[in-house]
């Protein structure tokens, strides 16, 4: 079985960063902005902001395609962090996959949203 030294934790963390980067972005281009932490100091700060975001959501004046979008990105980097966490402490590196996993597909629909944002509408099939 493979072990935690087989996975690259900073790569691991650097692409929730990144991802967490995008969903900042979002939440500022909502009808009524949030804004997410940019400081980092403590990760689960960041994680409860994340939740407590997810929690206004609903409030946004969007339609609800975008809406959709949007809540299922930010439930991604939600599952995402929690495996990230879940990794560190078990060194399984199916968690990691997991997460890296949760990132991809999130970031895709962090990409329709963001395509909303700009365009008015959410990108054809």
């Amino acid at each position: 079985m493979a072990d935690q030294g087989d996975i690259d934790l900073e790569k691991v963390l650097d692409e929730l960063r990144d991802f967490y980067t995008g969903l900042v972005i979002c939440y500022l281009r909502l009808p009524i902005p949030i804004a997410l932490p940019t400081e980092i100091n403590q990760f689960k700060d960041v994680t409860d902001a994340v939740a407590r975001a997810y929690d206004l959501i609903d409030d946004q004046p969007m339609p609800e395609d975008a809406l959709a979008v949007l809540t299922t990105t930010t439930l991604y980097w939600i599952s995402a962090a929690e495996l990230v966490t879940t990794f560190v402490g078990s060194g399984k590196e199916s968690h990691a996959h997991a997460a890296l996993l949760s990132m991809l597909a999130g970031q895709d629909h962090m990409r329709d949203f963001i395509h909303w944002t700009i365009a008015g509408h959410l990108p054809e099939d």
